[in-house]
């Protein structure tokens, strides 16, 4: 367990869920919301999105499968005193509310590709695999979205660079969304990246390496969906 602040917030962590990072606040300051939004934000994780733009909102309904993300979801909306603005539910993805429209959607999904051995062993980590080729829940969402974005409605995705953005927008294309990259970011890959850079390298993923170090250096997209 461990604590978190960010601006005039804050935020527990329990062990099992993922903690926000530079990445989620880069994320984050390119959401733009308006009051009288009702949003709902997918792979709540801490409930860090959720809490973070109930201020500037009407309302925000978040979802988790993870049950330990939705209890550490809850600690937080009450921590933060947000009772009132942000509703935390059980379940997957769009599950817990359907024939429900948004203004908004947010979703940060797990997107690493998961080695065939967990596959095979059905060994789960709900907050990091996103299966074989790491598109399987952003496919999903994709395919799901525009049945619960109201008319001008608008979604914004946290997508890793090296799944294809082009592929992830010309998805979106397909579903009648208007979608693009609005912002990227370069950052150092995070526990779980780093210890998957082997299979992702095998996998035949392009990650930027520092000629000089050595090091390796992930790109986090944000991508914007829109309804008209």
């Amino acid at each position: 367990m461990k604590f978190v602040t960010y601006k005039n917030k804050i935020f527990l962590v329990d062990d099992g869920v993922l903690e926000p990072k530079k990445d989620a606040f880069f994320f984050y300051e390119h959401i733009v919301a308006s009051k009288n939004d009702v949003v709902l934000d997918i792979g709540t994780g801490t409930g860090f999105y959720a809490i973070m733009i109930a201020d500037k909102v009407k309302h925000v309904v978040s979802t988790d499968i993870d049950i330990r993300a939705v209890k550490n979801a809850c600690k937080n909306v009450v921590l933060n005193g947000l009772e009132d603005k942000v509703e935390v539910l059980h379940g997957d993805m769009f599950e817990p509310v359907k024939g429900k429209k948004f203004d908004m959607v947010v979703c940060s999904l797990p997107q690493m590709p998961t080695p065939e051995w967990k596959i095979k062993e059905k060994i789960k980590s709900l907050a990091d695999d996103g299966g074989i080729d790491g598109r399987e829940l952003i496919n999903r969402f994709i395919k799901s979205l525009k049945r619960y974005l109201d008319k001008n409605g608008r979604a914004y995705l946290f997508h890793f660079d090296f799944l294809d953005a082009n592929k992830t927008i010309k998805m979106f294309k397909e579903e009648g969304l208007a979608a693009s990259v609005i912002a990227s970011l370069e950052c150092p890959p995070g526990r779980l990246t780093s210890e998957r850079i082997c299979h992702l390298n095998n996998l035949g993923f392009k990650l930027n390496r520092d000629v000089k170090t050595g090091d390796y250096t992930v790109k986090i997209d944000v991508i914007r969906a829109l309804r008209k």
